[in-house]
């Protein structure tokens, strides 16, 4: 879509990082330790977990659009600022690449 100007129509948006924390806990033993700096990571670990996100939403503060009805490009300006809770479950293995690699 391009507006009277033959320019296109465009929104701009902003985009922001989230924030993450969450804990894991191993269902097996991760390894042993064979001394006090020595460790032997274990072929596969599992472990379950919980996490919580939270994301900062900002949406378009201003764009240039086409009104359906008279089909005119008009500018219109919208603010909203929100923070978005996220709950995350997890579940997985970690597996040792050490022995198929060598």
């Amino acid at each position: 879509m391009v507006d009277q100007n033959n320019l296109p129509i465009e929104q701009t948006t902003s985009c922001c990082v989230p924030v993450t924390l969450g804990v894991r806990h191993y269902l097996s033993a991760r390894g042993r330790s064979i001394g006090r700096f020595a460790w032997i990571p274990a072929a596969r670990a599992t472990y379950v977990g919980l996490a919580r996100r939270v994301d900062e939403v900002r949406l378009p503060s201003g764009w240039r659009l086409r009104r359906p009805s008279t089909l005119n490009i008009a500018y219109d300006e919208f603010v909203s600022k929100a923070w978005t809770p996220v709950l995350h479950a997890l579940a997985g293995i970690e597996m040792s690449l050490g022995r198929v690699v060598m």
